[in-house]
């Protein structure tokens, strides 16, 4: 409920207010909160299913690199059409 509910609703209100150009936020959001949030949420998943951290961290390192790619690759371009079209909640 931490992660996927508040900080992505607070990350795009803010974001919005500080930057207007969807390009900017665009950027913004490619380049700094999706690697970070890509890599709380397999740290946090990992914790969930009951790993120590040793293995959370183990699990979050194989998994991250393939992860941040991919979701460059397919979701940039969706990402682009919701922050230019749609207004956030």
């Amino acid at each position: 409920l931490l992660l996927g509910g508040p900080l992505p609703h607070f990350f795009y209100k803010y974001i919005t207010r500080i930057i207007k150009h969807p390009l900017g936020i665009l950027l913004v959001e490619r380049l700094i909160y999706a690697p970070l949030f890509q890599g709380l949420s397999l740290y946090m998943l990992a914790r969930f299913e009951g790993k120590t951290h040793d293995e959370a961290w183990k699990n979050t390192r194989k998994l991250y690199v393939p992860l941040i790619l991919n979701n460059y690759k397919y979701l940039t371009l969706l990402q682009f059409v919701n922050i230019r079209y749609i207004p956030p909640m």
